[in-house]
């Protein structure tokens, strides 16, 4: 298991610096450790979110932790002003701080 919550945004930012699209990049950061299970949506499969925005809500749901839900898309909208994969490509972040951030998030909630 990762043993640092920092380690988990790096190793998802990892994957994707190394060419997995965001989606994968979460998927397979926790997929070890927490026994993820089922296929990885693909970004902008669902009503055009983001990659990272998705596989958020899938982790957090197969955990148990639905609570948190809501929480997470407000911070990440707040934080990123859209949660659509098209919106936020104009926005001139990168991908990878969705990813980074998403993870950081997932992390700090499981504990």
């Amino acid at each position: 298991m990762v043993s640092c919550k920092n380690d988990y945004e790096e190793k998802a930012r990892g994957f994707h610096v190394n060419g997995y699209n965001c989606s994968d990049s979460l998927f397979n950061t926790f997929k070890d450790d927490y026994s993820l299970n089922g296929n990885i949506p693909k970004p902008r499969s669902v009503e055009g979110l983001c990659g990272a925005v998705i596989v958020t809500e899938k982790i957090l749901k197969e955990l148990g932790k639905e609570e948190y839900l809501d929480d997470y898309k407000k911070v990440f909208l707040n934080k990123f002003g859209y949660l659509k994969c098209i919106d936020l490509l104009k926005n001139g972040r990168k991908c990878n701080d969705y990813v980074g951030f998403s993870a950081r998030y997932i992390s700090d909630h499981l504990e």
